[in-house]
């Protein structure tokens, strides 16, 4: 939840979100994707 509202609402970069987070590039990428798995079954059974 946290990474997808950086990146969405506050409009971060991935970068920019992993500087501020203090979270890896590759962690971030990883917890996109799986965020958004996650509500695609949500949205759209």
């Amino acid at each position: 939840q946290i990474v997808i509202n950086a990146l969405f609402f506050e409009g971060m970069t991935q970068q920019e979100a992993s500087d501020e987070l203090n979270i890896p590039l590759g962690t971030i990428k990883s917890r996109l994707k799986i965020g958004l798995r996650e509500l695609k079954k949500i949205y759209n059974p």
